[in-house]
């Protein structure tokens, strides 16, 4: 197998990609940046904090499971995790987070 593979792509892509390439690029280094600048950085992480019970995350498995199974309606999965998300918003904002589940 060669060092190089060759591709097709529509005109149209094409013509994207050629606007969005350097004068001193060549197509393999536009796709590259592109991939880099897509893909975050290992070293970027999210920083993950919960105030949220234990019975609060079993509830939300349970409806979960419940929505895949078309147990409950979508709706109602969306209606909790709304108040659970907004709730835990406020909690940041607050700086009440201590980014532990409580029991």
């Amino acid at each position: 197998m060669g060092k190089y593979k060759q591709i097709s792509i529509t005109k149209e892509l094409y013509e994207k990609l050629q606007t969005l390439k350097r004068d001193d690029e060549s197509f393999s280094d536009l796709i590259s940046r592109l991939l880099k600048q897509a893909t975050p950085k290992t070293s970027t992480k999210i920083k993950t904090v919960t105030t949220f019970t234990k019975g609060e995350l079993k509830a939300m498995r349970t409806l979960l499971e419940l929505a895949k199974h078309n147990k409950v309606p979508y709706e109602k999965l969306v209606e909790q995790l709304e108040y659970f998300i907004t709730r835990e918003e406020k909690a940041i904002e607050k700086g009440d987070n201590h980014g532990s589940i409580k029991s």
